[in-house]
């Protein structure tokens, strides 16, 4: 009689424990949008590391660009680890899938110069010859619709879940920083438009970017 009240006992604790894990996991759905915005954060991060590196290089020479991107390419690795973690957190694992580096330029509006830095083979993209002049600026350009596809893909996520707690954690950590970035990233290519084909807009951003300040060229005029 003991060990049949010890064997219920067990079971009902079994069965308890089962419900809620279950319960506090996170769903089949989330956990694969979870693993696609992981994988998207990682190519960001990839992306932005290539750009970093083609503006340090001799034939570009901003290093103030490069270090920029650089840190944006940080950032978007800490929002993938971030993710994982939480995803841990929820006793789901976390998934590390190949990173195809070229899938990001679907998101860009120049594609050309997403060939010339990665390089990737872009259809239609062969000769095409980018000025100095303008890549900042059309870097800065591609940089707020990958921004924007990032807080697009986060949206998503947000409107398709029914976990409060993941809806509250992608809003708080991600969303309003997405917004933010965008906001600066829009207030860069404002301003390096407004010196269009001339040099002395980017090497005045150059300059601030390698001297450590990201705030809007504005805030000193």
């Amino acid at each position: 009689m003991a060990k049949r009240r010890a064997f219920l006992l067990v079971s009902i604790l079994t069965a308890f424990f089962v419900v809620s894990t279950s319960s506090y996991s996170l769903t089949s759905t989330d956990r694969e949008n979870l693993n696609e915005q992981i994988t998207m954060e990682n190519q960001a991060s990839l992306f932005y590391q290539a750009y970093g590196h083609f503006f340090e290089s001799s034939k570009i020479a901003l290093r103030g660009f490069g270090k920029f991107f650089m840190e944006m390419s940080l950032e978007e690795k800490e929002h993938a680890d971030k993710l994982m973690t939480y995803m841990n957190k929820r006793l789901t694992t976390p998934e590390v899938r190949n990173i195809q580096v070229d899938a990001i330029c679907k998101h860009l509006s120049y594609k050309c110069l997403c060939a010339i830095v990665m390089p990737a083979t872009i259809s239609g993209c062969s000769g095409v010859k980018i000025h100095a002049e303008d890549v900042s600026l059309l870097a800065m350009e591609d940089a707020v619709g990958l921004e924007k596809a990032v807080y697009n893909s986060l949206r998503n996520i947000v409107d398709i879940s029914m976990d409060p707690q993941l809806q509250h954690f992608l809003e708080h950590e991600y969303l309003d920083e997405q917004v933010e970035s965008i906001k600066q990233l829009s207030d860069y290519v404002t301003q390096l438009s407004r010196f269009n084909q001339s040099y002395v807009g980017q090497y005045m951003m150059d300059n601030r970017f390698l001297s450590g300040s990201n705030s809007n060229m504005q805030d000193k005029h």
